[in-house]
């Protein structure tokens, strides 16, 4: 059974952050598989790790700026600033109805 390298998703990060971006760039620097280079960037994208952005004919990726703000549940959606993030409405629970309004 082949095992994985561990270096490697620490290799492509490493590239994107001196402003290698793109998949063609990062493959002629790290000498590596395509479908292996998609499917690890594909998963860093879905763990919110790194944003891709579509310029003409191919992606570029590149570092999510880190937040401060912990939200296990994913609940809170960020507003038009980057600094803060608002909750979603609370909903209607059976004991509002029961509960005398003062």
């Amino acid at each position: 059974m082949k095992t994985a390298n561990v270096q490697f998703p620490k290799d492509v990060l490493q590239c994107i952050k001196i402003g290698v971006n793109t998949q063609s760039k990062i493959l002629d620097t790290l000498r590596c598989g395509s479908s292996t280079l998609a499917i690890l960037l594909r998963k860093l994208v879905e763990e919110g790790v790194l944003e891709s952005v579509r310029v003409g004919m191919h992606n570029e990726y590149m570092m999510r700026p880190e937040s401060a703000y912990n939200d296990p549940f994913k609940l809170a959606k960020p507003t038009k600033s980057d600094k803060t993030f608002t909750l979603p409405p609370r909903r209607k629970h059976s004991m509002d109805d029961k509960r005398p309004i003062a």
